[in-house]
C-alpha cells in the first residue's frame, strides 16, 4: 500500500501556485517595507516577506528572516524574533542542516515559552518532532509530537490536534508491531476532520486506515476505508486519488478478484500519466503487474514492470525499483528465460545494498547528530557556568565542582554514545558481510546461466553420437538375428563385431556427456572450500570451449580464432576447481566479449583471435589469456578488481565478475590475478597460482 503524510510539518506556510499573484504579493510587501519606521510592523513586514519567499528563493527568504529577527531583538518584540527563528530553521531544515535547524527552533521555542504562546510552542514542538522523524527517531519524534498534541487539546485547536494525531499515527504506521497504536490516534482524528469539513484530511485518513488494515491483512476492512476516502474524494484528480485507486486494487487482487483489481489498477495508472506524476505512475503499474502475475497473465505482467521500471528509475524511487526487480526476476523465470532472471535478481540485490547502505548512513548521521546537539548543549552549559562564575567569585569552588559534574555527565553521554555507535557498526558489518555473500551467490548463479548455452551446445555431439549409434546397432542386431536363422555363422560373426566396436563408441561419447554434466554440476554447487588435485590443462580447454559455445548460442554470426599452448609438464595440481573454473570463464568470457565487441565496429579486416596458455615457472604456473579487442582504458585499469566497477554499457555486467575472481585467485589459493593492456590493441590477464 502506498503511505500518504501530508500534515507532517505545520509550518504556516502556504505555497502559492499562481507566480503572477504571489509576485503581486512580494512587491507589495516590499512597497511597504520601504515606508516602514524601525518598530513591530516592520518586523512583521520582514517575516511576511521571507514566508512568501520560502519556496521560491529560500537565500532571500533567509536573508529577510534574519534582518527580522535583529530588529525583533533591538525593538524587543519578543514573538516577531521568535517567528524569525522559525523560518530561520525552516530555510536550514530545507537544506538539510539539522544541527542548525534544531539550534534555531529550540531558541524560538523557549522565546514562545517565555511570553506563554501556546499556539506558537505548538507550531515549534510539531516543526520540531518533523525534524527527528527526517532523522527515523520515532521515539524523539513523538515525544515532541504528544507534548504538540496536549497543547493543542489545552488550545482547543481542532485543526492542529487533528494534525498531531495524523502524525502520531503515521509513526506508528512504520512498524507492523505499533499498527493498533496507528489505527487509535487516526480514529482520534477522524471525528475532527468530519467537524472541521477539510475534505483533504478526512481522505488521507481513511487511505492510511486502509493500508494499516492491509498491513494487518484484514482486507475487507482495508477495502473499506478506502472505498470511502475514494468517495469523499468525489473521484477527483489529485495524487491522493491515485493512491487509492491502486490501494483498492491491491486489495482485490489480495482477494483473488484480479479483473476488478486490474480495472482499479488501470485508472490508477491513466490518473498519474494525466497529471504527469511519475513516481506514482511507476508505483501504479508495478500494483497492476503484480495482479497480472497472480492472475497468470505473465506477458501482460511482463510488459507492466518493464514500463514500471522506466519510471521508477527516473525518478529515482529505490524501494519501489526493488520490488519492480523483484516482479521481473521471478517473471522471467516463469518464462524459462533464466539469465534475464539471474540479471535481475543480481539489480535487485545491488538495489538491497544501495537501500541498506541508505539506512545505516541514517543511523550514523543520526548517532552524529545527537552527538553533535549534546556537544552544543554542554558547550551552552559552559558558557553558563562561566557567566555565573564572573557574576559571584564567592561561588568559585561550587562552580568548579558543578563543571567537574557536568564534564564527567558529558563524559559519560559521550562514552554511551559510543558505545551505541560501535554496537550499531558492528551489525551494520554483519548486515553487510551477508549482503555481499548474497551478491556474490548471485554472480555465481549469474555465470552459471552464462555457462547454460555452452553447455547445451557441447552436450549435444556425445548425445547425438550415443543416439546414432544406439540405432545402427539396433538395425545391426536385427541383421544379425536374420543371419544367424539362415545359418550363416560367420557373417553373424562380423556383425557382431561391429556392434562391438559401436557399443565402444557409445560408451565413449557416454563418458564424454557425463564429465560435461558432472562439471556443470561442480560449477554450480557451493564447494566446500577443499583443494583437490586438478588437471588445470584440461580445466582451461574445458572452459574455453564451453565459453565459446555459450556465445555462439547468443549469436551465431560469433566468430573467433582460438590459440592455445599448454605446458604438459605441470600435470596435477591441488585447487578448488569449481572456483578456479569460474575464475577462468570470466576471463574467458570477457575476452571473447570484447573481441566481438571490436568486430561490431570495426569497418576494415580485423580477424578475432583470443589465446590461452599455461607454463610451470619453478613452485608456481601462469595461466595466461590473452584477446586482441580493444583492451581496456588506461583510466579504468586502476579500478578493474574493484566491485561493482565495469566497462560494459548498462545492462550487460554486474561488475562483480572480476571482484570475485581476484577474491578467489588472492584470498582463496595466495596467487596473483594482473592485467596488462594496450589499448585499442589488446588485453591480457595473467593469473599465478603457487604449486
Amino acid at each position: 500500500m502506498s503511505k500518504i503524510r501530508i500534515l507532517t510539518l505545520v509550518f504556516a506556510i502556504c505555497i502559492n501556485t499562481n507566480t503572477f499573484a504571489q509576485g503581486k504579493k512580494i512587491d507589495s510587501l516590499k512597497n511597504v517595507l520601504a515606508k516602514s519606521q524601525e518598530d513591530t510592523n516592520k518586523v512583521l513586514t520582514l517575516i511576511a516577506i521571507s514566508k512568501a519567499l520560502v519556496n521560491s528563493s529560500p537565500e532571500e527568504a533567509l536573508g529577510y528572516a534574519t534582518k527580522a529577527r535583529e530588529l525583533a531583538n533591538n525593538v524587543k518584540f519578543v514573538k516577531g524574533e521568535a517567528q524569525a527563528l522559525k523560518y530561520i530553521g525552516i530555510y536550514y531544515y530545507n537544506g538539510n542542516k539539522n544541527v542548525e535547524t534544531l539550534n534555531n527552533w529550540l531558541a524560538s521555542l523557549e522565546l514562545f515559552k517565555s511570553i506563554n504562546d501556546k499556539l506558537g510552542v505548538s507550531n515549534i514542538l510539531n516543526n520540531i518532532g518533523a525534524l527527528y522523524d527526517k532523522q527515523a527517531d520515532d521515539a524523539k519524534a513523538l515525544e515532541y509530537y504528544l507534548q504538540s498534541l496536549k497543547l493543542s487539546e489545552e488550545l482547543g485547536d481542532k485543526f492542529r490536534t487533528a494534525t498531531a494525531l495524523q502524525n502520531i499515527g503515521n509513526t506508528y504506521l512504520r512498524k507492523k508491531a505499533t499498527l493498533p497504536k496507528a489505527l487509535h490516534f487516526f480514529f482520534r482524528a477522524l471525528p475532527l476532520s468530519e467537524e472541521l469539513k477539510d475534505q483533504d484530511l478526512f481522505v488521507t485518513l481513511h487511505s492510511n486506515l486502509g493500508e494499516a488494515y492491509y498491513k494487518m491483512d484484514k482486507v475487507d476492512s482495508a477495502l473499506f476505508y478506502d472505498k470511502k476516502g475514494l468517495e469523499a474524494s468525489h473521484n477527483s484528480e489529485e495524487v491522493t486519488t491515485i493512491y487509492i485507486l491502486n490501494d483498492i486494487g491491491k486489495c482485490y487482487s489480495k482477494k483473488g478478484n484480479y479483473d476488478l483489481a486490474i480495472d482499479y489498477q488501470k485508472r490508477s495508472v491513466a490518473l498519474a500519466k494525466k497529471l504527469k506524476a511519475g513516481t506514482d505512475i511507476g508505483k501504479s503499474l508495478l500494483g497492476l503487474g503484480d495482479t497480472y502475475f497472480a492472475k497468470g497473465e505473465i506477458a501482460a505482467s511482463l510488459n507492466a514492470y518493464k514500463e514500471a521500471e522506466n519510471y521508477l528509475k527516473d525518478a529515482d524511487a529505490i524501494d519501489n525499483l526493488k520490488d519492480t526487480y523483484a516482479g521481473l526476476s521471478k517473471t522471467f523465470e516463469k518464462l524459462n528465460d533464466f539469465p534475464k532472471a539471474y540479471y535481475y535478481q543480481s539489480l535487485l540485490l545491488n538495489v538491497k545494498d544501495t537501500i541498506y547502505n541508505t539506512a545505516t548512513d541514517k543511523k550514523l548521521s543520526g548517532l552524529q547528530f545527537d552527538f553533535d546537539i549534546a556537544k552544543k548543549e554542554s558547550e551552552i552549559a559552559v558558557k553558563e557556568l562561566d557567566l555565573q562564575k564572573q557574576k559571584n567569585t564567592k561561588n568559585v569552588f561550587a562552580i568548579g565542582f558543578g563543571l567537574i559534574l557536568l564534564l564527567a555527565f558529558v563524559i559519560f553521554r559521550n562514552n554511551q554514545q559510543k558505545q551505541k555507535a560501535n554496537k550499531e557498526l558492528e551489525q551494520t558489518l554483519s548486515d553487510l558481510k551477508s549482503t555481499q555473500s548474497q551478491l556474490i551467490h548471485s554472480e555465481k548463479m549469474a555465470s552459471l546461466g552464462e555457462l547454460t548455452a555452452g553447455i547445451a551446445h557441447e552436450i549435444q555431439n556425445p548425445l547425438n553420437f550415443v543416439n546414432n549409434f544406439s540405432e545402427v546397432n539396433r538395425e545391426l542386431l536385427a541383421e544379425m538375428k536374420e543371419e544367424i536363422e539362415k545359418g550363416n555363422l560367420e557373417d553373424a560373426k562380423a556383425i557382431a563385431d561391429d556392434v562391438m566396436e559401436n557399443e565402444t563408441k557409445i560408451n565413449h561419447h557416454g563418458k564424454r556427456a557425463d564429465s560435461i554434466v558432472k562439471g556443470m554440476l561442480q560449477h554450480s554447487r557451493t564447494g566446500d572450500g577443499i583443494k583437490e588435485p586438478t588437471d588445470i590443462n584440461a580445466l582451461a580447454d574445458e572452459y574455453l570451449r564451453l565459453g565459446f559455445h555459450g556465445l555462439r548460442a547468443k549469436d551465431n554470426s560469433f566468430n573467433t580464432a582460438m590459440h592455445t599452448d599448454y605446458d604438459a609438464s605441470i600435470g596435477l595440481i591441488k585447487v578448488i576447481p569449481q572456483d578456479i573454473a569460474r575464475v577462468l570463464l570470466n576471463l574467458i568470457t570477457n575476452a571473447f566479449y570484447a573481441v566481438g565487441e571490436k568486430k561490431k565496429k570495426m569497418t576494415t579486416d580485423y580477424e578475432p583471435a583470443i589465446s590461452v596458455s599455461t607454463k610451470k615457472i619453478g613452485n608456481k604456473i601462469e595461466i595466461r589469456v590473452r584477446d586482441n579487442g580493444n583492451g581496456i582504458p588506461q583510466k579504468a585499469l586502476d579500478k578493474i578488481f574493484q566491485p561493482f566497477f565495469t566497462t560494459k554499457p548498462t545492462g550487460e555486467g554486474t561488475g562483480l565478475g572480476l571482484s570475485m575472481s581476484y577474491d578467489i585467485v588472492t584470498k582463496g589459493h595466495g596467487g596473483s590475478l594482473t592485467a596488462t593492456t594496450k589499448e585499442g590493441e589488446f588485453a591480457e590477464f595473467c593469473l599465478v597460482l603457487p604449486v
